[in-house]
């Protein structure tokens, strides 16, 4: 597991990232920051410009949205750029000083005359860098694709956060999201004579007919509109007998904290949703009374619910390897004790990309109590060490990226589906790291196998984080542990990362 506890040094070490940076960002300007990097990669590449750009601002009826967005426009340092306006808005506000259509057809006719060019969709409110098409420049003589994405700076309620966007993988569902407001289109795709009454519609059916997006890793669109991205849709789930036919085994390790277990059992079994389920409880020597009264009574009433006793020193690592030796399942739910399932389309969003043959480890979107993110999915400091990205923002505060599915180096083994070919394939976990690391390393050695490892959107799914291990251990001799294991995993990884 991500070693996030509320104590010393592991508290910062995966804490400071997305929680302290934003009010350093906010205290030392965070687009003053983001120019520099824009203007260090434009100084490597030293492109001269040559590519023209078309602003695509989509408008609503706020001037002062728009007069924002039009300013923002004006003061780029770039030779070849227009402004077109566009609304699909009953009543919209538009600048006389620039070309604007009320209707998608007029709209594509004008922008295919523009041979050669590239178009920046922009919504009325937000703005861009200064220093954004001079990057573009340098950037897409580099690529041959004709779709790209670029990163975001979100300023909304008070805080400004640096929103760095996952990798395109095509074959997901529901990843239109991730794409977010900032795309930057060949006006080749623009072609006359099809049926698209709208630019949305449009946009949709193009973004899923091309396998070749390009993601730019650099803030070029500053995000300060209510206004959700057209391409944000989410596509309904269709439950086919091939999700549903395999025997997927649950893997619990615990130890004591019945009402923990009691919970996350009866939410399992509840949402279970036609699925065949069998739960695996690894007890690591459980002593309270109402625990062993509990575990006793709903083996013997649940034919599909087992539990083996497993007396060792705490090791995360060994109980789940133990776990999923005891299983007759094609497919292994690895979850904590203190998770709780409270969507009955679930299992099917996990084994809707566990079946593929390219994906390894799926996970899901996990909240806090008071609905604060607490994992989507895990990425890599400077340092090459985990972190929870968007951990403690707000579950609304970004939900176009967390509401679509993505691909991602790593998930929390907090909830994490996946076939029990592959985790045999790969060895299960290793059992040198006993709480901290072993659920990061099984996904990066997946991804090194040639799987990529999946972040589902799933909503009301919730994790009381490390309640079930109670208090963290702040003694010596376990801190040395931590600081042994994040060497090691340092040393392991570095053929990963």
């Amino acid at each position: 597991m991500l070693p996030f506890t509320y104590s010393g040094r592991r508290f910062l070490d995966a804490f400071f990232l997305d929680v302290f940076q934003r009010k350093w960002d906010t205290l030392y300007n965070l687009e003053t920051l983001q120019e520099k990097k824009n203007k260090r990669f434009i100084n490597t590449y030293k492109q001269k410009p040559r590519i023209k750009f078309i602003f695509l601002v989509y408008t609503d009826n706020d001037p002062e949205k728009l007069r924002i967005t039009l300013s923002s426009l004006e003061v780029l340092s770039y030779p070849y750029k227009k402004v077109i306006q566009y609304s699909e808005q009953p009543n919209p506000v538009y600048d006389p000083a620039h070309l604007y259509f009320d209707n998608y057809h007029s709209l594509q006719k004008k922008i295919e005359e523009e041979k050669d060019a590239w178009v920046q969709l922009i919504y009325s409110g937000d703005r861009m860098l200064e220093t954004s098409l001079a990057l573009y420049n340098s950037w897409i003589v580099q690529r041959t694709e004709k779709i790209f994405y670029t990163d975001e700076i979100l300023s909304k309620e008070k805080c400004i956060y640096a929103l760095k966007k996952p990798s395109y993988i095509h074959f997901a569902s529901n990843e239109m999201g991730i794409l977010g407001k900032s795309i930057l289109l060949e006006t080749s795709l623009f072609i006359v004579g099809n049926e698209y009454n709208s630019l949305q519609n449009w946009l949709l059916d193009c973004l899923k007919s091309i396998e070749k997006i390009n993601h730019l890793p650099f803030q070029t669109y500053v995000n300060q509109s209510p206004a959700e991205p057209l391409n944000f849709i989410k596509n309904p789930l269709i439950i086919t007998p091939e999700l549903q036919q395999p025997l997927i085994s649950v893997i619990i390790p615990t130890k004591n904290k019945k009402t923990l277990l009691q919970n996350c059992i009866e939410s399992l079994l509840k949402h279970s949703n036609g699925f065949k389920i069998e739960i695996i409880i690894v007890d690591n020597g459980s002593t309270e009374t109402d625990f062993l009264e509990y575990i006793a009574k709903i083996t013997s009433s649940h034919p599909a619910i087992f539990s083996y006793r497993y007396d060792i020193v705490f090791n995360y690592s060994k109980l789940i390897n133990y776990g999923a030796s005891k299983t007759k399942g094609d497919y292994l739910l690895l979850i904590n004790n203190d998770v709780e399932i409270h969507n009955p389309q679930a299992l099917a969003r996990l084994m809707q990309y566990a079946i593929k043959k390219e994906v390894g480890a799926v996970g899901c979107k996990l909240l806090y109590s008071d609905n604060r993110i607490q994992h989507a999915g895990i990425e890599f400091d400077y340092k090459k060490l985990p972190y929870h990205q968007y951990i403690l923002l707000p579950d609304h505060f970004i939900s176009t990226i967390t509401d679509s599915d993505y691909a991602i180096k790593a998930i929390t083994g907090a909830l994490m589906l996946v076939s029990k070919q592959k985790f045999e394939e790969v060895k299960g976990y290793d059992e040198i790291f006993e709480a901290d690391y072993n659920d990061i390393l099984f996904c990066l050695s997946l991804e090194k196998t040639g799987y990529k490892n999946i972040y589902v959107a799933i909503d009301n799914v919730y994790h009381f984080e490390s309640v079930s291990r109670g208090q963290a251990d702040n003694s010596i001799k376990k801190y040395k542990k931590y600081l042994q294991d994040k060497e090691l995993f340092l040393q392991k990884t570095i053929t990963h990362l």
